[in-house]
């Protein structure tokens, strides 16, 4: 009965608002949130919001440049509702450099074997990218496992359009509009 009763209060809960990025982060052991982190810069220009904090462990910075799809996906049930998917490229001085690519609800399954999603730049050709799973098995973000490659076309790109695998969904296509470059400050 607790577990029912747990459950219902799981799915009923109201979506996470993705206008924080704090909120919009996942909390992946690749992505934990460190107790003290201090904010140093908030810099949102169209395309990209770019942050900024002070890692508490090693006292050196965590950059974020983070950027929504244009457009929003809808899964069935237990994921219900409209939801957008989220491109984070971070550089962190204790994890490295990583490319994820999350939703606030379900499931990004790619094939088993395969482990590659489609990824567009502009209107290049597709290039399907090697993706990891989080450490934690969290199945709501992947990360994209050739960083320095995406990050030198993302750079260069206005959109990036990206082909998600969802567990009992199939594939959904989100369109990012990332106006070209990143701000000097995430160089």
């Amino acid at each position: 009965m607790l577990i029912v009763i747990g459950v219902l209060v799981y799915f009923t809960m109201p979506d996470v608002n993705s206008n924080t990025i704090s909120k919009a982060i996942p909390h992946t052991p690749q992505t934990k949130k460190v107790t003290n982190l201090t904010k140093v810069i908030k810099i949102t220009q169209k395309g990209y919001e770019y942050t900024s904090e002070k890692d508490a462990l090693s006292g050196k910075i965590i950059k974020n440049a983070i950027v929504q799809s244009d457009n929003y996906i809808n899964l069935d049930f237990p994921y219900s509702g409209a939801q957008k998917a989220t491109i984070q490229i971070r550089k962190h001085p204790r994890f490295g450099n990583d490319v994820l690519i999350f939703v606030q609800k379900g499931q990004i399954t790619p094939d088993y074997h395969n482990k590659r999603i489609g990824v567009r730049f502009d209107n290049n050709k597709v290039i399907n990218y090697r993706v990891a799973e989080a450490a934690d098995h969290s199945s709501h973000v992947i990360f994209i496992k050739n960083y320095k490659h995406f990050t030198q076309r993302a750079i260069k790109s206005t959109k990036i359009t990206v082909e998600l695998p969802f567990y009992q969904n199939g594939n959904k296509v989100v369109t990012f509009s990332t106006t070209g470059g990143f701000h000097s400050s995430f160089k």
